[in-house]
């Protein structure tokens, strides 16, 4: 990839080619997905032992297929999406930059796949078994299979987007873009939001399932400041 001045033309050609080569990895994973979906429907209903679900309508075993199948597909797409994009923006990049944004790339992946991970394995465990608590010998659990898959991509979301919190404070703090003075001046509000999103994600007030899920945006935070503080030191102790 050369450092040379591309046309209008050239960019919008680069930008097709680059959605087209995203949009044709997430549709293979999709269909993947699809066939993979009963698999890991399954494999989530594991942490309901005993429950029974139900669909109402004819086609909605389909539909929870089908929106299990494109969500596999998001997430397994997920690389090829980023290099898409690495890609096409890389000839407006100097080679600084150009390593940034592969290190970026990487690093986005492994966080997607650590917190979802990290949604599924360790909070949605915890916080079914605190909601199950509250049933009674009265009460039998019949649970809808779409509103329970809508409630398990509620943490998939969440997780996926709150690990890639150190990336994205990383990248404005490494661009300058602000300060770790800044952030350092603004611990207490920045925990006022962190706790916010927690309290707004926790299902039911538990304290155990508040504290899975302000843990990792606590830590990650505190890691990407301290991480660009010493990239910051280092790039400092060159130029001097």
């Amino acid at each position: 990839m050369d450092n040379t001045r591309l046309s209008l033309v050239e960019h919008l050609t680069d930008l097709r080619q680059a959605m087209i080569a995203a949009l044709a990895a997430l549709a293979v994973a999709t269909a993947a997905g699809y066939f993979m979906a009963p698999a890991v429907f399954s494999g989530l209903k594991t942490v309901l032992p005993g429950v029974q679900m139900v669909f109402f309508g004819p086609l909605d075993g389909f539909y929870l297929q089908l929106r299990l199948a494109v969500t596999i597909g998001l997430i397994l797409s997920f690389p090829v999406t980023v290099a898409s994009a690495a890609w096409f923006v890389a000839p407006g990049l100097r080679e600084e930059e150009k390593r940034l944004a592969v290190a970026a790339g990487v690093a986005a992946t492994v966080l997607l796949a650590a917190g979802v991970s990290y949604a599924l394995f360790v909070v949605l465990p915890v916080v079914m078994v605190f909601l199950m608590s509250f049933s009674t010998p009265e009460m039998t659990p019949f649970i809808a299979a779409e509103e329970y898959l809508s409630f398990v991509l509620s943490f998939i979301i969440y997780g996926g987007l709150v690990f890639q919190l150190p990336l994205f404070i990383f990248i404005l703090l490494k661009t300058d873009l602000i300060s770790p003075a800044l952030i350092g001046g603004q611990r207490k509000l920045l925990a006022a939001v962190l706790t916010g999103l927690t309290l707004f994600f926790s299902p039911g007030g538990d304290l155990t399932v508040q504290l899975l899920l302000a843990v990792p945006l606590f830590l990650l935070f505190e890691g990407a400041v301290l991480l660009a503080k010493l990239v910051r030191g280092r790039r400092n102790s060159q130029k001097e």
